[in-house]
């Protein structure tokens, strides 16, 4: 039902629409700036989750990263989600995400989500709890 690939030019109205819900104050302009990268880059690339119409569901960052051990991480940051209804569109969202994790080469993930209005951060914990996922790390936010 889902498929993750990095956002071309082509998505880009269609995933601006979805960044709009984190971030109201994101310029058209600085949104495109951030597009086009390579997952193996020092910025990444952003990376959305379509549905089969072409409707971007979610948006991350992903990097490519090679840790301590001869493992190869793709590290998924600042993931947001538009209008997930169910904990089963979120699973299928998170397979998504698996799928491409793999496709890149990668053997391990970590997802690093946006927190605020119009993310259901707590929905999204319980389903990545339910996959495997489990705190690796402490990071602690707040705003200034």
């Amino acid at each position: 039902m889902f498929e993750a690939r990095v956002v071309g030019p082509d998505a880009a109205r269609v995933a601006y629409a979805v960044a709009l819900l984190a971030c109201p104050e994101l310029a058209l302009s600085d949104f495109r700036r951030r597009m086009g990268g390579r997952l193996h880059g020092r910025s990444g690339a952003l990376v959305g989750v379509f549905d089969r119409r072409g409707y971007v569901h979610a948006l991350c960052q992903a990097r490519a990263e090679r840790q301590l051990t001869t493992r190869r991480r793709l590290r998924l940051f600042d993931l947001l989600h538009s209008d997930s209804r169910s904990a089963q569109e979120l699973v299928m969202m998170i397979e998504a995400l698996e799928r491409f994790t793999r496709q890149a080469g990668c053997d391990e993930m970590t997802i690093e989500a946006v927190r605020g209005s119009g993310v259901c951060a707590g929905a999204l914990g319980d389903v990545l709890r339910i996959r495997g996922f489990s705190g690796e790390t402490m990071l602690l936010a707040r705003q200034l």
